[in-house]
């Protein structure tokens, strides 16, 4: 391993856990990059080079003459912990707010976020939720996660928190936490369910199946936790009729709200690389094509559960594919119109399963 300063060191530690690294390599302006796999392979073994820790290290770094400590909150897909591959659809950047600033603390932030929405909502009075969203926030110690969510409920006008996380990243210690969380201020458990179907989560690098979304919204409802099941259509291996099927097993697990997503090819992700290679594994959705998917899976699902999105939206130097050209509240408008034409409404469909609460 090279030699490096304590300032040195400190960089390298920061910029592979920021980033997610398996590999850091030195060399100089004039040192160039190989062009095969073989000179690459042969630059990971020699001495400029090392693998960088498993999990990303927590550290100190002095900040406007105080120590703040920092640590990412990652995903066991991205930590080593499964793998380090990431989700094959996803671009963390993209989840990021543009008025966020990356290395503000949580009451910073949330402040920032406050004035961000003051200047749109012109002097109204709101109030606000914390949403921890960005990687799997129950994936870390609770000593060290568990005081951010305290924290920002000590922000004027917070009045509770959604905590974003995978279905997997719920042990023993953090269901009793977020149950004492829950007994002090309002707090939603969304979870990344995104599929209900074992393969199409397989060959999008969830690495987790069916079975651990099930079993841990059963668990949270058991312990009176609200919870917001994510769902991606459009993902590669999808069965036809997954609208329909998918939105007869929320009624069955009992949630009490869904986030819909289509899917989106964003620059970065592993389906970038795949789509380029093999674009007919992609069925990429239209417009068209997802509201009438939207239409069934509203058809199929129980009036009790609340839909807080049904179209997602990334940033546009980010998007690959499909790129539709109209915003979210159009695509909404033209749901609504196609739903008002066929005299369908949500439930409509015969033999619910009833909502179930445990």
């Amino acid at each position: 391993m090279p030699r490096f300063s304590f300032a040195g060191l400190l960089f390298l530690f920061f910029i592979s856990s920021r980033f997610q690294l398996d590999f850091v390599c030195v060399g100089s302006r004039r040192t160039k990059v190989p062009k095969s796999l073989i000179t690459f392979a042969a630059l990971l073994r020699s001495e400029r080079c090392f693998r960088t820790p498993p999990t990303p290290p927590s550290f100190r770094v002095i900040l406007s003459g105080r120590f703040r400590r920092f640590r990412w909150i990652s995903c066991p897909v991205r930590d080593g912990s499964i793998s380090r591959s990431g989700c094959a659809y996803c671009n963390r950047s993209s989840f990021v707010p543009r008025f966020s600033s990356a290395h503000a603390s949580v009451a910073e932030r949330l402040e920032e976020g406050k004035r961000f929405f003051a200047r749109r909502n012109k002097g109204a009075s709101v109030t606000y939720v914390a949403y921890f969203q960005n990687g799997s926030n129950t994936h870390g110690a609770v000593g060290e996660i568990l005081p951010r969510f305290r924290e920002a409920l000590q922000v004027s006008g917070v009045q509770g928190v959604v905590v974003a996380t995978r279905p997997d990243c719920l042990g023993e210690e953090w269901l009793d936490a977020l149950t004492r969380l829950a007994e002090e201020t309002f707090l939603l458990v969304e979870l990344g369910v995104e599929s209900v179907y074992d393969q199409v989560l397989s060959r999008a690098g969830r690495g987790h199946n069916v079975e651990s979304a099930r079993s841990s919204i059963r668990r949270l409802k058991g312990l009176g936790i609200p919870v917001c099941a994510h769902l991606i259509f459009g993902l590669p291996g999808e069965p036809a009729d997954a609208y329909a099927f998918t939105a007869r097993t929320m009624n069955d697990w009992g949630v009490d709200v869904v986030k819909l997503h289509q899917l989106q090819i964003l620059k970065g992700s592993v389906f970038a690389s795949d789509y380029a290679e093999f674009p007919e594994q992609f069925p990429l959705l239209t417009p068209e094509t997802y509201a009438e998917g939207v239409v069934r899976f509203l058809e199929n699902l129980s009036p009790q559960i609340a839909i807080e999105r049904f179209v997602s939206q990334a940033p546009p130097g980010q998007l690959l594919a499909p790129v539709w050209g109209i915003k979210n509240d159009e695509f909404l408008h033209r749901l609504v119109a196609l739903m008002n034409d066929r005299k369908t409404r949500q439930g409509i469909a015969g033999q619910l399963t009833p909502h179930i609460s445990i």
